[in-house]
């Protein structure tokens, strides 16, 4: 059975607020960037598998959304990644090169990413 590695992130607006029910895309490296069309908005791409385990026994749907602390997390394969990062008071960012380290052990939180 694979092993997963676990990401943690928390995401604030420029003043510190917790920013609850922000959208949060993992794609392989590289990647197609979210953006605006006329039409609506375009996620990224191409998108990873992500789990809400660390045995991969429940595949979580993309976006996952943060919770009323800003807080956000998942299980990934091991490898680099691509964190796309959008909610109206912070528009789009995106994290590039982010890594799930191969050297944790299968479970452990990586180190989270603050977004402001």
């Amino acid at each position: 059975m694979a092993t997963y590695f676990r990401r943690d992130d928390w995401i604030q607006d420029a003043l510190g607020n917790a920013l609850s029910g922000a959208n949060v895309w993992v794609t392989s490296q590289a990647s197609n960037p979210a953006h605006f069309t006329k039409t609506g908005f375009d996620p990224p791409s191409p998108l990873v598998q992500i789990y809400g385990d660390a045995f991969g026994m429940t595949p979580l749907t993309q976006p996952v959304q943060t919770d009323g602390y800003g807080h956000v997390f998942y299980y990934v394969a091991s490898g680099t990644y691509t964190i796309t990062y959008y909610s109206p008071q912070i528009g789009i960012v995106t994290a590039k090169k982010s890594r799930c380290d191969v050297n944790r052990t299968p479970g452990e939180s990586s180190d989270g990413i603050l977004v402001r």
